[in-house]
């Protein structure tokens, strides 16, 4: 393509919208659409909770990362084959200043040349309400009630033994002792929705959360509320004065129900090709990247990172096809993350973790490295914020459940 930049359009700043729009603002007209109007580092969240100061690290506005094009800060209302309609828009052009410069916008069609669906899921747990909070002060609000409520609380409810329902399970049992914590999974071991998770893995993990007094309850499913009581489907009967739901995540997908619902999948992910593009849609210029697709991944925060890039590739090389040229130019192909994760590390409080590299299982001094400080510093540097040194500063972090 020649003459005006052409218009990229991204839904959703999470960690693939983020990466995408900065790989990609240097060569195009970017915007960037999210209804809240910060960054979170989502998997820094529960340790908010229980150390609520953390909360001015992992939440950052748009306005201070470098290199995203213009936000606007916007419901997605639906997705049209030449461009999106909001609900509402505040537009803060980021491409120019660190500082936001806001309008209320009259016009909530944002046209667009190539569009990123890079809108994540959510779960429907106190713990992950970044979407449902649309400002940082409230979000901030939201971490402290929540502290208050688990200090108050004598019982303690995680719904889910993934990594997710772990590290908060152990978080909770090293940050805030004497509460009855009870984490209950659908699978016969923890961490059972980890792709190939070495069981030796697993076995250390529900070892570490029984030995500091973490009730653990395998094979049931807990998915059935009745008058606050979380019942499972073997009939257990589970009371807390407070639960998080570390399971059932769904994807944000509801703004493609209008004119892209073919496209979506029984779990109403989006359906994608090998280049990640939509299938169904009649534009080849259409993307859908992260948890919100329905590759055939675990979904983890360095993975949506790997299908930007992938995506960002792909969209240059579009870019360069000379007009008038019928033949379609060679897309990058993305390649599941099939098989054990290189580095899997499960944080167990500050002090302690978990990792597989390849089958070794390691259980001591390496995967401190993530529970000391849970990579908050490298996420901040690859978003281009911080310029100290510190661990992986250089860019060379391994492979991590992010």
């Amino acid at each position: 393509m020649s003459g005006p930049k052409a218009k990229v359009v991204i839904l959703g700043g999470g960690p693939a919208g983020v990466h995408l729009a900065q790989l990609l603002h240097k060569v195009a007209n970017v915007t960037l659409v999210d209804r809240k109007n910060y960054y979170e580092i989502n998997w820094a969240t529960v340790r908010a909770h229980v150390q609520p100061d953390l909360a001015d690290e992992i939440f950052i506005p748009y306005a201070g990362i470098p290199g995203i094009g213009t936000f606007v800060q916007a419901e997605v209302a639906s997705v049209h084959a030449d461009c999106v309609l909001l609900d509402r828009a505040m537009t803060m052009n980021l491409s120019k200043t660190s500082f936001p410069i806001g309008r209320q916008s009259n016009d909530d069609r944002l046209p667009y040349d190539f569009l990123a669906i890079c809108t994540g899921g959510s779960y429907p747990s106190t713990l992950h309400q970044a979407g449902v909070a649309t400002s940082i002060a409230d979000r901030k609000a939201g971490i402290q009630a929540g502290n208050r409520a688990l200090q108050n609380a004598g019982s303690v409810l995680i719904v889910g033994a993934g990594p997710a329902g772990v590290e908060t399970a152990a978080e909770i049992a090293k940050a805030v002792p004497g509460k009855l914590v009870t984490l209950v999974g659908a699978h016969s071991s923890v961490l059972g929705n980890a792709q190939g998770t070495p069981p030796a893995l697993a076995q250390h993990v529900e070892w570490w959360l029984r030995k500091h007094g973490v009730k653990v309850i395998l094979d049931e499913r807990a998915d059935k509320v009745v008058d606050g009581a979380h019942i499972t489907d073997k009939g257990t009967n589970l009371h807390a004065d407070v639960v998080y739901t570390c399971s059932g995540s769904k994807p944000n997908t509801k703004f493609m129900e209008k004119e892209f619902a073919a496209c979506l999948n029984e779990k109403r992910r989006i359906k994608v090709d090998s280049h990640l593009r939509v299938v169904g849609s009649a534009s080849a210029n259409i993307f859908a990247v992260g948890d919100c697709n329905d590759v055939p991944e675990t979904k983890l925060g360095f993975l949506a990172r790997e299908q930007a890039k992938v995506v960002a590739t792909s969209i240059k090389t579009m870019l360069k096809q000379p007009q008038g040229v019928t033949i379609a130019p060679r897309l990058e192909v993305y390649v599941p993350y099939s098989g054990n994760p290189k580095v899997l590390i499960i944080s167990l409080g500050r002090k302690h973790g978990a990792m597989h590299v390849g089958n070794v299982v390691v259980t001591h001094m390496l995967p401190r490295i993530k529970s000391k400080h849970l990579f908050i510093g490298h996420t901040r540097k690859q978003l281009g914020l911080d310029k100290r040194e510190g661990m992986f500063a250089c860019g060379r972090a391994p492979t991590v459940n992010e």
